[in-house]
């Protein structure tokens, strides 16, 4: 852990989780929250834990009971009023004859209540593909899609949707200029807006943007960056003021940095 204040870092106490890669991770504002992840053979684990890094303890989550025949497997999770909601893709295939299988795919959301340490299952009323961002934007938190998910998959225009946590209601947002299949989107929420640019591009320009307001429920196009991202990770940074990228492949690769910054006017 590194102490900004000092400028120091200390170890950290062993956690009880086994070693493995990206993991699901989320702050709650007491503790770390870890779920899933990967081992070696590229199995997925479903088992989680808590870091309360006050007291240094760490505590084990019980992974939730998922629906019939839905295997679990941790995509992105968030923390808002007391739960970590956490969603899981999973895909089935059925032999329906020599050689042929209905392959069937979808998401599963999970609430955790942190006060109570158990799980429940949220209905959904969207159909959203593989989940690939979730932010937290004010009271509500907004889930865009992977467009390359492999069942059956909404309009690209549909790749977005927020729910409220109040009301367990869902509502899909109006179609993002930059949405088109096959079109990797990524995003930060600056407070009053939701910033988005396109990540793996194969037909526009590079540095591609656009911001929707929720107050008017409109998308603008912004002026194009001078590079885009060619492919994950790239993430973005709110500062109050600007909105920061760290890109690990910039486009075009001839790029000699890998970060912008856009000032919100």
């Amino acid at each position: 852990a590194y102490i900004p204040i000092s400028n120091t870092w200390r170890l950290l106490p062993p956690g009880p989780l086994s070693a493995r890669v990206d993991a699901v991770g989320v702050w709650t504002g007491t503790d770390v929250v870890l779920l899933g992840g990967l081992y070696g053979t590229g199995q997925h684990y479903t088992d989680g834990a808590a870091f309360d890094p006050h007291s240094g303890i760490w505590r084990l989550i019980a992974p939730p009971t998922a629906p019939a025949g839905h295997p679990l497997t941790w995509k992105a999770a968030a923390y808002i009023d007391g739960q970590v909601l956490a969603w899981s893709d999973w895909t089935t295939s059925t032999r329906i004859g020599p050689g042929t299988y209905d392959l069937s795919a979808g998401t599963d959301m999970f609430s955790y209540s942190v006060g109570a340490g158990s799980w429940r299952l949220v209905p959904s009323s969207v159909m959203l593909p593989d989940v690939q961002e979730v932010l937290v934007a004010n009271q509500l938190v907004i889930v865009r899609g992977d467009p390359s998910c492999l069942g059956p998959c909404p309009p690209a225009s549909e790749y977005s949707a927020i729910y409220d946590p109040v009301t367990v209601a869902w509502s899909i947002l109006p179609p993002d200029p930059l949405a088109t299949s096959g079109q990797y989107l990524s995003s930060a929420w600056t407070g009053a807006a939701l910033f988005s640019t396109q990540l793996w591009l194969d037909h526009s320009p590079p540095g591609n943007a656009s911001a929707y307001d929720p107050g008017t429920g409109q998308w603008v196009e912004l002026p194009n960056a001078p590079f885009g991202c060619l492919s994950e990770p790239a993430t973005w940074f709110w500062t109050g003021r600007a909105v920061i990228l760290y890109c690990s492949r910039p486009l075009p690769a001839t790029s000699p940095i890998s970060g912008l910054e856009f000032e919100v006017p």
